[in-house]
């Protein structure tokens, strides 16, 4: 810690900042301003944050995140929480790249999600939640 002089005189004690603790997740006006983020539900757009969460900027088509995972972090049932996992790729936010299963002894997959907002291997971003209509909700 090292002791500097604010602009008033007074000593002021900096810590310094750690490295490596600055990772963020963004949401893009653009992405939340469209129809079919502000028809997901809540919960959907939470798990799309936690799902964000695990982009490194480099995984993307392997971002593992299993429904008992997800059930957890959002604190649900694993039987509910797969219809918000269907929500986000019905609206075109995520796309299942490998399907999850069980395996033996604990040596299961978690299921690897793709992000479409975000390019894959140099191919550009689907963003295929651009094209998404809402359907009319009868009364």
């Amino acid at each position: 810690m090292s002791n500097q002089v604010d602009n008033r005189g007074r000593t002021v004690t900096k810590r310094p900042r750690k490295k490596g603790n600055n990772r963020h997740v963004q949401l893009y006006h653009r992405l939340m301003k469209t129809p079919a983020f502000r028809d997901l539900s809540a919960t959907a757009q939470a798990l799309y944050l936690h799902i964000k969460f695990k982009f490194n900027g480099y995984n993307n088509g392997e971002i593992n995140l299993s429904h008992r995972e997800a059930a957890e972090l959002l604190n649900l049932s694993k039987n509910t929480v797969g219809r918000y996992f269907d929500e986000l790729q019905d609206k075109g936010f995520i796309v299942r790249r490998r399907k999850g299963y069980l395996g033996v002894e604990g040596k299961g997959k978690s299921s690897s999600w793709e992000l479409t907002e975000e390019p894959l291997n140099g191919r550009p971003a689907l963003r295929t939640y651009l094209n998404w209509k809402p359907t009319k909700k009868q009364n």
